[in-house]
């Protein structure tokens, strides 16, 4: 009796002990996390940097999903961003060229998403959850760096509208919602 509360406690307790130093609260998990030193500013004032029709496009979407959920556009420039302040930059498909693989970077001054239209919409998706929910304006988001594919071909969901009738509009909602 005496061996087995120390044994009971030691199976509770260890696991809290052994938690991840980087902490990212984004599903699906990603394949690769590295967090650094710092934070990076995501403000109101953040710029978006766009410089083809495809960037501009994924800039669209990123504004169109900021202002249905925190209720404000970012602003999208066409130069190269060195100028001052925060902003954001997508870049093309890098090393990973698989369809829908991103790579996401934060550092101190920028936030750089980088992969196909289908994977700079998946590091969109991550950067949105990395947001506070209730976002104030002003939000501290820590330099890391996450590069992450899918691990399947599919990716799927079941609603089941035999038994239950939903109307059109739950139906697109869940499809959008499906899709982060």
């Amino acid at each position: 009796m005496k061996l087995l509360i120390p044994l009971i406690i030691a199976i509770f307790v260890f696991p809290v002990v052994a938690q991840d130093d980087c902490p990212t609260n984004v599903i699906p998990k990603p394949n690769s996390v590295e967090c650094g030193v710092g934070t990076f500013e995501f403000t109101t004032k953040t710029a978006i940097v766009a410089r083809n029709e495809s960037e501009r496009r994924s800039a669209g979407a990123l504004n169109d999903t900021l202002l249905a959920i925190h209720g404000f556009k970012l602003q999208v420039v066409t130069g190269a961003g060195t100028g001052k302040g925060s902003r954001i930059l997508f870049g093309s498909s890098g090393s990973d060229t698989r369809e829908e693989a991103y790579s996401f970077s934060i550092t101190r001054d920028a936030i750089v998403i980088s992969g196909s239209e289908a994977g700079r919409f998946y590091g969109m998706q991550t950067l949105l959850q990395l947001l506070p929910a209730t976002f104030k304006g002003r939000a501290s988001l820590r330099v890391m760096e996450i590069k992450d594919h899918p691990r399947f071909r599919y990716r799927g969901m079941h609603l089941d509208v035999g038994r239950h009738f939903f109307p059109v509009s739950f139906v697109k909602k869940y499809i959008d919602l499906m899709s982060q």
